[in-house]
């Protein structure tokens, strides 16, 4: 087991000739260096402007999570330029709900811990002005999945300037980005090989918050392109806790929630960017509704995914698009299923049907709510698959799909009918709150 009682954020590293950021960190007698790769061809990084090199120095902040998680009781010390208290509160709530799931499934309480030190007497607040320029352009976050697809689609049609970005794109990301057609910057980020060996000797590990860890990668290359917005995709359905226990929520999608999403654009305004928004452009949206939207356009239809095997980024990824056997797999495919959408292109995207496989139905109980957790992924809402059930099971040709025909009493006794036929239309409406500037506003008929 790693042990170490102090953690200390060491001096950042930018060189420039090479386009690269160079994240220092020590832990006990440990050091780790975690690198960033701009693409020296299309961003030119000057760490010396203000807001980037501000937006450099949280990105290491946020970063450290990864090799914090090794031993989360340690003291914080940072090295140089001390943190204000808000600062230092910002990032420790950061911490705290971003490693929630990690604490809860390594049966930890880090509720005490994740103290970022404040010495700074005065808060520093940015003072830059924005750019006189008021152009709209985007720097949108591409997952390769269907959100960032369906924001991508509504922003082409309404006319946006859009700059596509992501961090470590794996295939399906580039081809979806091919198809977009639209311009696409990345960075590739390397952790410190020594996490992985430790992590195969038995050290903690666990899920981090990475959106958080990309939305301030995605701070730096905003400003360096000039963009006035970075939107991502998360829906209404990532507020939904995974798991409530001892009547604390704990949320796989946090850093994708609305909580985060406000508190990241209050921190990013008052000491980075003034004017540089952060919004998630589908947060009205179930999921359900998203795939609505996806339905009406079909070009990413062989080449998108949201099954995680695609997206590993250290074992051995996926030889194909879906595995149908992981919780992703099964949500995504229970949205399509009911969406309309024909047999054909529904068999063309996914190749299979899960949910005529029963060896799946205590996963899918877990997807509608039957258990005391959802699966620990990024799943739309247990009321959105429950009604996706229920909507199912009144149509000739899927009703007698196993896992439908094996789950509907458990829950219509669960729901009621009432709920679950009020939902089906409810799941469609947008819903409050949501940040979308109002000049990005319109890119979808009701919102």
């Amino acid at each position: 087991m790693f042990q170490a009682e102090t953690f200390v954020f060491k001096q950042p590293e930018f060189i420039s000739s090479d386009n690269q950021l160079k994240l220092n960190y020590q832990f006990g007698d440990t050091h780790f260096c975690e690198t960033y790769q701009f693409d020296s061809s299309q961003i030119q990084l000057d760490s010396a402007q203000t807001g980037i090199g501000q937006a450099i120095r949280f990105l290491h902040l946020v970063a450290g999570v990864s090799y914090f998680k090794l031993q989360p009781f340690a003291n914080i010390e940072i090295e140089r330029q001390p943190l204000s208290q808000p600062q230092a509160d910002f990032f420790r709530k950061l911490y705290i709900n971003g490693l929630a799931e990690f604490a809860y499934r390594n049966q930890l309480d880090i509720t005490q811990a994740c103290h970022f030190p404040a010495t700074q007497t005065t808060d520093d607040v940015i003072h830059q002005t924005g750019s006189e320029s008021h152009q709209q352009h985007a720097l949108v976050l591409i997952g390769g999945g269907k959100d960032s697809l369906v924001s991508i689609e509504a922003l082409k049609q309404a006319g946006k300037q859009v700059t596509l970005f992501a961090v470590n794109p794996a295939e399906p990301i580039l081809n979806c980005v091919k198809q977009s057609g639209l311009p696409f910057v990345a960075v590739k980020r390397s952790l410190d090989p020594q996490l992985f060996a430790l992590n195969e000797q038995g050290a903690l590990n666990g899920h981090v918050p990475i959106t958080a860890i990309i939305s301030f990668t995605a701070l730096i290359v905003a400003q360096a392109l000039g963009c006035d917005a970075i939107i991502t995709s998360n829906e209404a359905s990532a507020n939904e806790a995974t798991v409530v226990k001892n009547g604390v929520a704990i949320n796989h999608q946090y850093s994708k929630s609305y909580e985060f999403e406000q508190d990241f654009t209050r921190f990013a305004k008052h000491y980075i960017h003034p004017d540089l928004a952060y919004f998630s452009l589908l947060r009205p949206f179930t999921e359900m509704r998203i795939v609505k939207e996806f339905a009406q356009f079909a070009q990413y239809d062989d080449v998108f995914t949201s099954c995680n095997k695609a997206f590993r980024i250290y074992h051995q990824k996926s030889d194909t698009r879906w595995c149908l056997a992981c919780p992703k797999c099964h949500f995504v495919h229970l949205m399509f299923a009911v969406s309309g959408i024909s047999d054909d292109r529904l068999t063309l995207i996914f190749n299979g049907n899960p949910l005529d496989n029963i060896d799946f139905l205590q996963a899918y109980r877990e997807l509608v709510g039957l258990t005391e957790n959802k699966p620990w992924e990024c799943v739309g809402e247990k009321l959105e698959s429950a009604t996706a059930i229920y909507l199912l099971s009144q149509a000739e040709a899927s009703k007698d799909y196993a896992i439908v025909n094996a789950l509907v009493d458990e829950v219509m006794s669960a729901y009621g009918e009432a709920k679950l036929s009020e939902a089906s239309q409810s799941l469609l409406i947008p819903r409050q709150p949501y940040a979308v500037p109002s000049h990005y506003t319109g890119c979808f008929a009701d919102v």
